[in-house]
């Protein structure tokens, strides 16, 4: 199994877009430290960030705000979406299968990869951008928006919670890609469709539509990161959202079980 694993992680790491995907989302956590900056009294952003002093607590929760619809779940996509279908494209796959290795060991080898990459890729996001607010802002005691003071101890609490809540979430895109790429033959195309079910879900969250739809893909229960700008922490609506993503990750698997991809 631990084979599988290692050989899967330098298989990966050795793809530009594995640490090109991180270096891209290292700048963009330093860049949302400067539209913080000069967007922060913006009033579609006040429901996140407020108005008070500037904080570099909140750099890290604009970020994540602002990136876990498209931006992450696209680099998260890319690189998990490419496990199966991109091995099928350089008939690799094929040539592991014939050596004996179960397709189950490796499925479940490549999961390990691509949940290890869906919360590194946030650990760099939350971290560049929480470096790029303490350079320019510091960090102290804050006003949340609503209207609650946090301590710097609160605002820790929160931070990792903010970081676990969106790791849980990007673990579920991760399951999924790779469910849709043990049946596809392309990676263009495990992203085209990853990414157009994500925009659709992201479209039922926040526009009352489709009730039959909402209620089959348990968009009602979605916290958005807001949820957890509060002392003390919503609990009730973040393990609402945690299973929620969690169904999520065990559908995938019953999906790839149910439907057997890898039988030749």
């Amino acid at each position: 199994m631990w084979t599988c694993v290692r050989w899967e992680w330098r298989r990966q790491t050795h793809l530009w877009r594995f640490w090109g995907s991180l270096a891209s989302l290292a700048g963009m956590g330093l860049l949302f430290a400067y539209v913080y900056e000069h967007l922060r009294q913006q009033s579609p952003l006040q429901a996140l960030v407020g108005q008070e002093i500037p904080n570099s607590f909140f750099v890290p929760v604009l970020a994540v705000a602002v990136s876990s619809l498209v931006l992450l779940p696209f680099f998260v996509t890319m690189v998990s979406g490419d496990a199966i279908s991109g091995e099928r494209q350089s008939g690799t796959w094929f040539m592991l299968l014939t050596q004996g290795i179960p397709p189950w060991r490796l499925y479940f080898a490549k999961w390990l990869i691509a949940v290890t990459y869906a919360w590194l890729a946030v650990a760099v996001l939350v971290g560049s951008s929480l470096v790029g607010g303490l350079a320019l802002f510091g960090w102290r005691a804050a006003i949340l928006p609503a209207g609650t003071v946090a301590s710097s101890t609160d605002l820790i609490r929160l931070l990792l919670v903010l970081f676990a809540y969106c790791s849980a979430g990007q673990t579920a895109v991760a399951s999924l890609a790779l469910c849709v790429s043990a049946f596809s033959r392309h990676t263009v195309s495990t992203v085209m469709v990853m990414m157009g079910g994500l925009l659709f879900m992201a479209l039922l969250g926040d526009f009352p539509i489709m009730p039959e739809a909402q209620q089959l893909f348990l968009t009602d229960y979605f916290s958005r990161a807001a949820d957890v700008l509060g002392v003390p922490l919503n609990w009730s609506s973040l393990g609402r959202g945690v299973a929620v993503y969690g169904i999520y990750c065990v559908c995938s698997w019953l999906l790839v079980i149910w439907l057997e991809p890898f039988r030749q």
